[in-house]
């Protein structure tokens, strides 16, 4: 095979199902490319990680059907390749979040995002490591972290976006905070901290914003978003607000960029990864590996 073969990985209950119903158009459209494209479907949770792996270095290009977790694994499948042997990875997002295709500006009609993968440019963009797993644009713990993935998957398909804010505001009396010691590039951060998130994303959750101006992909650094527990409704308000409104000025919350990170937590911690569990931890190493693939775009 040839640098312009298309691995083309289907997940085939992402986006309510509509992956099966949409594959006839995205495979013309690649097609149409005059590139010789081979489909495989996922069967598992882990699956596209395998396949990408597998066969990721046989092609120039690996596209993905699916969501934000079909695309973070086909990302961990292709970081376990040499760096020579790594292939351009497309994105046609089909999921119900799809923050990875708000912030690089894929479409999300399947036959455009196809059009993208022929058409679009290759920016190399970095990486993260949660105690040596891989993940794509965000690594968190805290309030809401569970939702995406406790969530069930026949209420995801039903009510799509809706089914993560019932799911967070079911979550809210049993949300306690995390005391926490950060190591971070720029010194030490010490606190009892509602939510951390290590991002590499200008949306976080399809809910979280990031200003523009503040994220840069490919830069070698991630940002490092943390919400303060309040004291008081006051101190919860403002906390909100300065989510929703990017301001990170105020004691409440704060944006910080580094390189490298360590957590110390005063009890084991539940993580994801791009949204889907990452593991308990008590102790925690993140790390950004600079621009170690190409996503087109």
């Amino acid at each position: 095979m040839d640098g312009n073969d298309i691995l083309l990985i289907v997940n085939p209950i992402a986006g309510k199902g509509q992956s099966k119903t949409a594959l006839f158009g995205v495979v013309s459209e690649l097609c149409a490319g005059e590139r010789a494209v081979t489909v495989r479907m996922t069967d598992a949770a882990g699956s596209a990680k395998k396949l990408a792996e597998k066969y990721g270095a046989d092609y120039g290009t690996i596209a993905c059907v699916g969501g934000d977790g079909t695309l973070s694994e086909v990302i961990a499948g292709v970081m376990l390749l040499p760096r020579e042997k790594r292939p351009r990875i497309g994105y046609i997002p089909l999921g119900t979040t799809n923050d990875m295709a708000s912030t690089f500006g894929i479409s999300r009609v399947p036959e455009e995002a196809a059009r993208t993968v022929l058409t679009g440019t290759p920016k190399s963009v970095d990486v993260g490591s949660l105690n040596g797993e891989y993940f794509g644009y965000v690594a968190a713990f805290g309030a809401f972290t569970e939702v995406s993935y406790a969530t069930p998957q026949d209420m995801k398909k039903a009510f799509g976006h809706l089914a993560y804010v019932l799911e967070g505001a079911a979550s809210v009396p049993n949300i306690k905070p995390y005391r926490v010691r950060i190591e971070h590039d720029g010194g030490e951060t010490e606190g009892e901290f509602l939510y951390g998130g290590v991002t590499n994303s200008l949306s976080l959750g399809g809910l979280m914003k990031l200003a523009p101006d503040a994220v840069n992909l490919s830069d070698g650094e991630f940002e490092l978003l943390l919400v303060r527990a309040p004291k008081t409704p006051i101190d919860l308000n403002k906390a909100v607000l300065g989510v929703l409104t990017q301001n990170y000025d105020g004691d409440e919350v704060m944006l910080l960029h580094t390189k490298k990170a360590r957590f110390f937590f005063d009890r084991p911690a539940a993580w994801t990864r791009d949204g889907e569990a990452g593991g308990e931890f008590s102790e925690a190493e993140v790390e950004n590996l600079c621009r170690a693939v190409d996503i087109i775009v």
